[in-house]
C-alpha cells in the first residue's frame, strides 16, 4: 500500500512539473508574439512626418501682432491623432523696441483643453493640450494645412522696424531649457500607447538632438512682415 501511495504522489509530481514547464514554454511564446507583432507594426506603420510652421501674420495696429500656429502631415495619406502638444517660439528682442510683450490665445483648433501662453525672456511658450482620448484626439494633422492656434501678441509700445523672426524651440541647447521647448505626442495607431514625434529637430536653425532621430520637420514660413508704421516709413523713401 505504501508503495502505491509513493507511485502516485510521485506521478503527481511529474504532472505538476510539466504543467509548470508547458506554462513557462507558452509565456516564451506570448513574449516572441508579443515581441513580433510590435515589429510588424513598426515596420507597417513608420514614424509618421509632420510640419509646423507659422503662418497668416498681420499687424492688426502698431502695437499688435497676430499668427497661426498652423500643422499638417506630411506622410501621404495619413492622419496623425495628437495625444498633447506644448508650442515653444523663440522672437527677435529687437522686434520689441524695450516694451512689455503680453501674448493671449486669440482661438484654437482642437478640441481638450489648450494650454496657456506666457512670454519668457523672448520665448512664446504655449503650455501642453489635455483633455483628449484616442477616441477624441486633441487635434488630428491632416496633409491639408490647419491651425492649430491663433495667436496674439501685445506690445506696450510700437513695435520696432524689425522682423519678429519667429522660430520654433524644437529640441533644446545652449541657453534654452528643456521645459521651453516645442514637443508632440501622438496616438500610436497600433497599440494602447502614445510617443514622442519630436525627440530631434532644429533650434534656432541649428540641429540638436535629445532622442532618437526620427523624420519629423518643423520650420518658421513668413515671419517677414514688418510693423505697418515702418511699411509707410518704407513707401516714402
Amino acid at each position: 500500500m505504501k508503495s502505491h501511495h509513493v507511485k502516485i504522489s510521485l506521478l503527481l509530481f511529474i504532472a505538476s512539473m510539466l504543467t509548470i514547464m508547458l506554462g513557462q514554454v507558452s509565456k516564451a511564446e506570448n513574449v516572441v508574439a508579443q515581441a513580433q507583432s510590435a515589429l510588424l507594426a513598426s515596420a507597417l506603420s513608420p514614424t509618421p512626418t509632420f510640419s509646423m510652421y507659422v503662418d497668416n501674420e498681420s499687424y492688426t495696429s502698431d502695437k499688435t501682432y497676430e499668427f497661426d500656429v498652423a500643422v499638417k502631415s506630411t506622410t501621404p495619406g495619413t492622419s496623425i491623432n495628437l495625444f498633447t502638444a506644448q508650442i515653444g517660439l523663440n522672437y527677435n528682442p529687437n522686434w520689441t523696441a524695450g516694451g512689455t510683450v503680453v501674448p493671449s490665445l486669440a482661438s484654437y483648433g482642437g478640441n481638450g483643453k489648450p494650454g496657456t501662453i506666457s512670454n519668457r525672456a523672448s520665448n512664446l511658450l504655449i503650455t501642453a493640450i489635455s483633455g483628449g482620448s484616442r477616441a477624441n484626439p486633441v487635434f488630428t494633422m491632416t496633409p491639408q494645412e490647419r491651425g492649430l492656434y491663433r495667436v496674439k501678441v501685445t506690445n506696450s509700445v510700437p513695435f520696432a522696424c524689425e522682423n519678429p523672426n519667429l522660430k520654433f524651440t524644437f529640441g533644446f541647447g545652449g541657453s534654452q531649457v528643456k521645459s521651453m521647448k516645442t514637443i508632440v505626442y501622438y496616438y500610436l495607431p497600433e497599440s494602447s500607447k502614445n510617443a514622442n514625434l519630436t525627440s530631434s529637430g532644429l533650434y534656432n536653425g541649428s540641429l540638436f538632438s535629445d532622442g532618437p532621430q526620427n523624420v519629423s520637420s518643423i520650420s518658421p514660413e513668413g515671419t517677414n512682415a514688418l510693423p505697418p508704421q515702418c511699411e509707410k516709413n518704407k513707401k516714402q523713401e
